[in-house]
């Protein structure tokens, strides 16, 4: 008579039979569906699982009205009943995830997180801290138990530097300096550092010639966001001095003031240079946090010439979320054909933006435009789709990318019998490129999603070194092609194909030009003609706009700011370079040459005295392999460069 007890170990509908014997009857068999559920229980890491002590990764348990209880090591972690978790220890997490709804809960799979120790016991001593007369030689001992376990970095405080172990160094100058070591762990990667102040004094000798210091001064975290930035600013800004920034070791272009604002993950530096010498500052280390990507997932579907609704929803707890409909939840129901996405916040406040989610509530699938090009006036762009004699299908509507990214406005429509071309003419393709989209309504009157994006061909003409043209391009958007057709002539209304291109290549220089007003177009072939009207007409070119040398913008364009400069080749190299230095005086003029170690340590100088044109072999094969730095200093003006010895 029962009760039966019956345990399930999975979630899903249940079929149950009962047949009940006695002797030699038996019953029917009375049937029953039990419906057994249970909740998604997922974790999601915010970082890496494994880091240094002091650091930490965020554990994000799937959304939803849900109740969170949090687990180490199978115990209950008192406090811990949201969605995200911060674990700062090592142990094996899980999370209880409790469905509001029904009361039925499932835990997750485990994640092991693990807090590696980066507190090493550092300790060393130098045989001598206070000298009264040259030499200043002290040697250092490292007396840091498993001396072995760990990478080293001395820093001696006068720009000189040691990966030994116990090393010894030399200070040139009198002063007071500090002393640094820094030890790596050769499995975890963690650090830790001990540095004493004004550890080395050094009196009865020379004062040091170069009085100017770099250091960098941070008002904010190291760490930031992916598309974020940070303000580094040189902390002695003086107009006398020249500054130079750094990341791992290797110049930046054009980054020569006494700020810079840091994106990108790395080691950042600045040099600061005077007439006599120069300076690198201390490293700061620049990290990004780690991010999730959303992803949108649906529930249901959309019946079409109806007012159905489709819901799209992010499983991924976040602290917040903005959907490309307005909408602010997690969960959201729409009815509107779109290419949908969510841009969420996390716990460190990074901004992430889904890939595209494509609904159509159409009876139609969205068409696809053929080609965009530049029309044959070269004032517009036109943009071409297969014609149709679909039933189903009303009308086509054109859509133009706004000033605003992923915004795009309606600039046009077009009847199912009309030519299936539509010109632009609020379009410039002189000045810019444009991005189309294209949609179809159906006979219910209902849009279908958006055709995929095709982006128009943008040239642009700037004047070359004796007597060329460069030519450059934005790369074609909406379907594969093999390669780009440059086309040039004297008449704009007769271009000769000039040459072929690779379509992973946009930009051609033309060496031997004819003289006089040269016209360039590209062409690009769509992989299939496109028939636009019931006549049977069809076009499978895209063209991009014309240019001329007389738009050049550099026509006589003259560096005339450059009074000097300086290359070394080949760069890299095992050790032998070219050094040229061009000036545009032809007076006799004399040169200080000095060469720079990344930590700034002096390991050669010279003077070197010639006219407008030097060249000179160096010979840097003794050097060990690394980046180097190249000081060219005149009266007027100091130059700065790198190499590289392999």
């Amino acid at each position: 008579s029962g009760p039966y007890n019956i345990i399930w170990n999975t979630d899903s509908i249940k079929n149950v039979g009962l047949v009940v014997s006695e002797g030699n009857c038996t019953s029917q068999t009375t049937d029953k569906q039990i419906n057994i559920l249970s909740p998604n229980a997922n974790i999601t890491t915010l970082g890496s699982t494994s880091f240094c002590n002091g650091n930490s990764v965020s554990l994000i348990a799937n959304n939803g009205p849900y109740t969170y209880e949090w687990r180490k090591n199978s115990q209950i972690i008192s406090g811990a009943n949201q969605a995200i978790y911060t674990a700062t220890q090592s142990g094996v997490y899980t999370v209880l995830v409790t469905d509001n709804t029904t009361g039925c809960d499932n835990e997750s799979d485990t994640i092991l997180v693990t807090a590696y120790p980066n507190n090493f016991n550092i300790a060393f001593t130098a045989n001598q801290t206070n000298f009264t007369i040259p030499p200043f030689n002290p040697s250092f001992n490292n007396q840091t138990p498993n001396s072995s376990n760990y990478y080293w970095t001395w820093d001696f405080g006068d720009g000189n530097s040691s990966s030994q172990i116990s090393p010894t160094n030399m200070y040139s100058f009198d002063g007071q300096y500090d002393v640094q070591l820094i030890a790596e762990n050769i499995n975890s990667g963690c650090k830790d550092t001990l540095k004493k102040v004004n550890y080395i004094s050094c009196s009865g000798g020379s004062a040091n010639p170069c009085n100017i210091t770099a250091s960098i001064n941070i008002n904010s975290a190291t760490t930031i966001c992916p598309d974020d930035s940070i303000l580094m600013i040189a902390n002695n800004a003086d107009t006398n001095l020249i500054y130079q920034w750094l990341r791992n070791g290797i110049i930046i272009n054009g980054a020569t003031d006494t700020f810079y604002y840091a994106k990108q993950i790395g080691m950042y530096q600045i040099m600061v240079s005077n007439i006599n010498c120069n300076k690198f500052s201390a490293a700061v280390t620049v990290n990004h946090y780690s991010t999730i990507a959303p992803v949108i997932q649906s529930i249901g579907s959309i019946t079409p010439c109806t007012n159905d609704s489709l819901e799209l929803y992010v499983s991924t707890f976040f602290n917040s979320y903005l959907w490309s409909s307005g909408q602010s939840q997690s969960h959201i129901f729409v009815e509107k054909s779109e290419l949908y996405t969510v841009t969420v916040t996390d716990v460190n406040g990074c901004q992430t933006v889904s890939l595209p989610f494509t609904v159509n509530a159409s009876l139609l699938q969205a068409p696809e435009i053929c080609l965009s090009s530049v029309d044959s006036t070269n004032k517009n762009n036109i943009i071409i789709w297969q014609a149709s004699n679909n039933s189903l299908v009303d009308s086509f509507r054109i859509y133009r990318e706004s000033t605003t990214t992923g915004v795009y406005d309606l600039i046009g429509s077009r009847t199912v019998v009309s030519p299936s071309i539509f010109r632009d003419t609020n379009s410039s393709p002189s000045i810019m490129s444009y991005k189309y989209r294209l949609t179809a309504i159906d006979s219910c009157g209902i849009e279908t999603s958006p055709s995929e994006t095709h982006k128009t061909i943008h040239l642009n003409i700037y004047a070359g070194m004796n007597g060329a043209w460069n030519i450059s391009w934005g790369n074609y958007q909406g379907f594969n092609f093999g390669s780009y057709s440059i086309y040039r002539g004297t008449d704009s209304t007769n271009l000769i194909l000039l040459t072929q291109l690779q379509s992973n290549l946009t930009s051609y220089t033309d060496l031997y030009p004819p003289s006089g007003l040269v016209y360039y177009q590209v062409y690009i072939s769509a992989p299939n003609q496109c028939i636009f009207n019931s006549n049977g007409q069809s076009y499978g070119i895209s063209k991009s706009n014309m240019v001329n040398n007389s738009m050049s913008p550099n026509i006589g364009f003259k560096q005339a700011n450059k009074q000097l400069s300086i290359s070394l080749y080949p760069n890299p190299n095992k050790g032998s370079f070219t050094l040229e230095i061009n000036t545009i005086s032809n007076k006799e003029q004399s040169y200080n040459l000095e060469v720079y170690s990344v930590m700034g340590k002096l390991i050669h100088r010279e003077k070197i005295s010639g006219g407008a044109n030097i060249r000179k072999q160096m010979n840097f094969a003794t050097l060990s392999k690394g980046v180097y730095f190249v000081r060219l200093q005149t009266k007027e003006s100091v130059l700065a460069t790198r190499f590289v010895v392999e």
